[in-house]
């Protein structure tokens, strides 16, 4: 009799044993999923993240080159079109390198445009924009809106006409006093996406020496200004350090777009400083 207690208390306190060990394996598991899933969240946060900083340097991009549109107050010359921001780089192999994004743009009768920065990564709607920029200039306003978020925040106002071709022609200014090049000198007329534009086309040269270089290089800039839009409707940069870089307006509509478009939606919220990295 004592021994068949022993072989029961035995059997029980495997049981026990093997209970309390399959417990912790199981909570260890149910860690390790919520662990996991917390990388998964950080990791798709920190994404976001790093889209929202390169869609806001993109803006920076497309100022340099002329595309942007906030931020400048035009009246009286409403239009959408597609804007396409594309670099091709050309390796010693033979191989090259082609990198393109893409923007739509609008603006209304009253002067209030809309950007939308659009991102192709793979995982989201390449039809969605990743960041929107409202300028209201009858508002003295512009706001940057995150679509995925439902978030906004007020940046600086917009400028005027005047005001965006003065800074223009000082910074065309400063660029020629830079180079070695003759200044942009004009290369005729010619009608991209339905509107007329004015060419002009600008070389600079780097002697020789002046940066290592063995041989001179030159580097090509030409522009195309629509006097009806009062924007660059096509720029293309060949530099052989670089590749070609090119913006050209696309499936451009001289209508005039929806009211809807320059507003901020009703669901927006206020953004924080999370929403902003």
């Amino acid at each position: 009799m004592k021994k068949h207690w022993l072989t029961i208390a035995g059997i029980a306190c495997v049981a026990a044993t093997t209970a309390f060990y399959g417990q912790a394996q199981e909570r260890s598991i149910a860690d390790d999923d919520r662990a996991a899933e917390a990388r998964v969240a950080e990791e798709r946060e920190e994404k976001a993240k790093r889209e929202n900083r390169n869609a806001r340097a993109m803006l920076g991009e497309l100022r340099e080159i002329g595309a942007r549109i906030t931020g400048v107050t035009v009246a009286g010359s409403p239009f959408s079109a597609e804007a396409v921001f594309e670099t091709v780089q050309r390796l010693e192999d033979g191989n090259s390198i082609r990198r393109e994004r893409k923007t739509r743009l609008f603006r209304d009768m009253d002067g209030r445009t809309r950007e939308e920065i659009l991102t192709n990564d793979g995982e989201h709607d390449p039809l969605e924009p990743r960041l929107v920029l409202i300028g209201d200039p009858q508002a003295d306003r512009t706001y940057l809106m995150n679509p995925r978020k439902k978030v906004y925040e007020q940046i600086a106002g917009p400028r005027s006409a005047e005001e965006y071709a003065d800074r223009r022609e000082e910074d065309e200014r400063a660029e020629g006093e830079r180079s070695e090049g003759p200044p942009w000198v004009e290369i005729g007329k010619r009608t991209i996406e339905g509107v007329e534009a004015v060419g002009t086309r600008r070389t600079q040269v780097i002697a020789p020496g002046r940066i290592g270089n063995e041989r001179e290089i030159r580097i090509v800039s030409e522009k195309w200004y629509s006097p009806e839009l009062r924007m660059d409707v096509l720029t293309t940069r060949s530099d052989p350090r670089r590749g070609v870089t090119t913006f050209r307006l696309a499936n451009v509509r001289l209508t005039e777009p929806l009211p809807t478009l320059f507003q901020v939606p009703a669901n927006y919220a206020g953004a924080t400083d999370d929403d902003r990295d």
